[in-house]
């Protein structure tokens, strides 16, 4: 369903090479370990995926080659990373029915065109913050596009949160993720949010390679239960998606 939740239309900055001497535990397949641009496509340009993550007994993940079930409604979302309500415009352009969200956008061009728009939604939040495993600010390259980022070398300083210090009391069912690298640390600053309710996740991890298996190895490790999917939105390995679904919903 992250098909309605990506914008191709703009390019993020080009995936990083793993440390050195990382051991890779997992088996990254062809050009998704970020030896190439692209995945393998067929005829009618669709991609052809193997099995891409291979996790450490008992969390597989398993490429999802179609289509996912849709997600139960109301949903009531936590966007990290919100740009400018790309998600939140194509799940409402895809149907569901939102009761809540709230959405996190530290870059202030993009926040200004987020805060303005006017989603039929009840109960909406819109937070000009970054999200970490604490809460601290850190220095941000903002470029007013979809690729603005953490950034030691940043031109600005921005305040980040981790979730669970300020959203304690929020009632959610779904979590969309694309926050440019810092999805690992990010994870780390809800944990308590994601453990009382098992949202279902939805994360990219096309940032650097190690992140296809760091954010299941994370997860995991909290043994919630929870199941593993992998989707390719983009031929050229943008828009790379991990869904986290609880064991009692789809999946």
């Amino acid at each position: 369903m992250f098909d309605e939740c990506s914008d191709t239309t703009a390019r993020r900055s080009p995936i990083r090479t793993p440390a050195q001497g990382r051991k890779d535990r997992h088996r990254l397949s062809g050009l998704l370990s970020g030896r190439g641009s692209a995945p393998p496509c067929d005829q009618a340009r669709q991609p052809i995926l193997p099995a891409i993550i291979v996790a450490a007994e008992p969390a597989i993940v398993n490429v999802a080659a179609h289509g996912l079930p849709r997600f139960a409604e109301p949903l009531r979302i936590i966007d990290c990373g919100a740009f400018t309500g790309v998600a939140i415009h194509k799940f409402l352009k895809a149907g569901y029915e939102i009761a809540s969200f709230v959405a996190f956008e530290p870059d202030p061009a993009n926040f200004a065109i987020l805060a303005s728009r006017n989603f039929p939604v009840d109960r909406r939040i819109c937070l000009p913050l970054g999200t970490w495993s604490t809460t601290r600010q850190l220095s941000f390259a903002s470029n007013g596009s979809m690729a603005s980022h953490l950034s030691d070398a940043g031109d600005t300083t921005i305040q980040c949160v981790a979730i669970d210090d300020i959203l304690y009391g929020e009632q959610i069912n779904l979590i969309k993720m694309d926050v440019e690298g810092a999805e690992v640390e990010t994870l780390k600053g809800m944990r308590n949010i994601i453990e009382r309710q098992n949202p279902h996740l939805l994360i990219s991890a096309y940032h650097a390679p190690e992140h296809l298996y760091e954010i299941v190895d994370l997860i995991n490790s909290w043994n919630l239960r929870y199941k593993f999917h992998l989707k390719v939105h983009e031929y050229n390995t943008f828009g790379t998606v991990i869904y986290a679904f609880p064991d009692d919903g789809m999946g």
